[in-house]
């Protein structure tokens, strides 16, 4: 992970260079998760040219057999993190507990649902912030701690 978020940030990273460039190409990917229609054939299309930039001969094809589009669909939840994922977690300290108002306030936010939908949705799903209470995710007593 220290490599991926390494390669994200610009830094020298020793490797094979499809490897990198898959890092590079899973972080543009995410980026635009949000924008894609799953049910549309045009957007899965472009999701995977993204995916696949400079790695395959056939990138924004899908092609037929044991791979198909899913594998590179499940690379964006193992993908670098998005800006905002990385503002999140850079606000938080290890092992400290924060209502979803205090992190809120610490990134200079004033739409919860932008802030739910852009930061700590994403960021919970992909296990990077878990929830003090995960049986009651909608408690007011609940909070979010940095893994």
């Amino acid at each position: 992970m220290g490599q991926v978020r390494d390669v994200i940030n610009g830094k020298t990273v020793l490797g094979e260079q499809k490897e990198i460039q898959e890092v590079k190409n899973a972080y543009a990917a995410y980026e635009k998760f949000f924008e894609i229609n799953p049910y549309s054939i045009q957007d899965l299309k472009k999701f995977h040219g993204i995916m696949t930039k400079y790695v395959v001969k056939e990138s924004g094809d899908f092609r037929r057999g044991e791979e198909g589009v899913f594998n590179g669909g499940q690379c964006i939840f193992m993908a670098p993190l998005s800006e905002c994922i990385k503002r999140l977690l850079d606000s938080m300290e290890y092992n400290i507990p924060y209502t979803s108002k205090a992190l809120m306030e610490k990134l200079g936010l004033k739409s919860k649902e932008g802030f739910l939908r852009n930061y700590l949705r994403p960021a919970t799903y992909m296990n990077l912030i878990r929830m003090t209470i995960p049986d009651k995710p909608n408690s007011r007593n609940q909070r979010y701690i940095k893994v």
